[in-house]
């Protein structure tokens, strides 16, 4: 009996790191880690698609290049990249409330009834190389969008 809980436990929390918002928050990050827009692109929530064209592309290769850019100029080019997901929460009805205002105002043709739920997750990152090393900390603001988790913002 106690194997087979102990089995049941760690089936769970495997399932539970690569489903969810969990598993949601290791695509972003991976996808982040080797600057694969394709993908952040393929994981953003359906705004961007009223607002310009490239919105998604646009917005991505900003805030994902900035945040690699500060990593290669704390520690140099070939650095270690990791990462650990600190906390994932759902936002307040007022803070929620505030993003559907900026959401609203940013892309006035969006629905902003597709979106169901609003997440955050923090991330610690840390890039290692030759000695040096720098920690800094990842928002990821996520939707949930037709039962499926989506990239709002990433900062």
């Amino acid at each position: 009996v106690v194997i087979i809980l102990i089995i049941v436990i760690v089936a769970v929390n495997v399932i539970s790191n690569f489903t969810g918002r969990k598993g949601f928050v290791r695509k972003v990050m991976n996808a982040y880690r080797d600057y694969d827009i394709e993908t952040l692109i393929s994981l953003s929530s359906d705004m961007y698609y009223y607002g310009y064209d490239d919105a998604a592309e646009t917005y991505f290769e900003s805030a994902v290049g900035y945040g690699l850019d500060s990593f290669e100029e704390s520690v140099g080019h070939n650095y270690k990249f990791s990462y650990a997901i600190d906390e994932i929460y759902d936002l307040s009805e007022r803070r929620q409330d505030e993003f559907f205002d900026t959401i609203e105002a940013a892309y006035p043709d969006f629905d902003i009834s597709m979106i169901e739920q609003i997440s955050i997750a923090e991330v610690s990152v840390t890039v290692e190389q030759d000695g040096k090393s720098i920690d800094r900390t990842v928002s990821i603001t996520m939707s949930k969008e037709d039962n499926e988790w989506r990239i709002l913002y990433i900062a």
